[in-house]
């Protein structure tokens, strides 16, 4: 039953906003711009600014304390209520982030890491489990003659984009940034004639000119 209230809170709230969004107040992305602090359950949420305050988050920790999100998201579940009053439960895991300080924190790969570039295309940095099959190795203490092969992990540090448009990560790389860049003819065919090597380094630079050509609009949900 609570998940079927959940669900229809949502679509009546994206039904809303969709309705009512050419009268809904927007403003450009600066990099001043601070973030409602609070727990963003999906990113129709940070588009509109419109995340689960403090406190309507049930927790055992002091809502004012610096630390009080990553407490939270330690929790297997977490309990809020919503502007009805209704009670919600929601898997940490499940959450899309949450904003402290006016910052934007994503939820990746099993973190929550800030995203250190925010535009239409963002740009932040997260921890990536690699797992990897290495063939035979007598002197390691994996080898076994039943298992000739072992698997090794280890973890990388990995940059991503994520796109406000469609609201997706990408691994921050050449081929993800030109399928974004289509979107605007120009841009994409002056990176796209760049050689391979130059297009690597030019990555940064192309996302800053994208962002800065279609700056991001964030509404204010009533």
């Amino acid at each position: 039953m609570k998940k079927i209230l959940l669900l229809l809170s949502s679509i009546l709230f994206i039904l809303n906003v969709d309705a009512q969004k050419d009268s809904i107040p927007a403003q450009l992305y600066t990099p001043d711009f601070k973030f409602n602090e609070g727990l963003y359950l999906n990113m129709m949420q940070v588009k509109f600014n419109n995340p689960v305050p403090k406190t309507r988050i049930v927790s055992k920790d002091n809502y004012k304390s610096l630390d009080f999100f990553n407490k939270l998201v330690e929790n297997e579940k977490i309990v809020y209520f919503d502007t009805l009053g209704i009670q919600h439960e929601i898997f940490s895991k499940d959450i899309w982030g949450f904003s402290r300080g006016g910052a934007l924190y994503i939820n990746w790969n099993n973190e929550f890491n800030r995203v250190g570039l925010v535009g239409n295309i963002c740009h932040f940095v997260a921890n990536k489990t690699v797992y990897q099959q290495n063939l035979y190795d007598p002197y390691n203490v994996n080898y076994s003659i039943a298992n000739p092969t072992y698997r090794t992990t280890s973890v990388e540090m990995r940059q991503y984009l994520l796109d406000f448009q469609n609201e997706k990560v990408y691994d921050y790389e050449v081929e993800s940034l030109e399928v974004l860049l289509m979107r605007d003819a120009a841009l994409y065919d002056e990176f796209h004639a760049l050689k391979r090597k130059k297009k690597e380094q030019s990555l940064f630079l192309y996302l800053r000119k994208y962002n800065e050509k279609h700056p991001l609009l964030i509404y204010t949900a009533k």
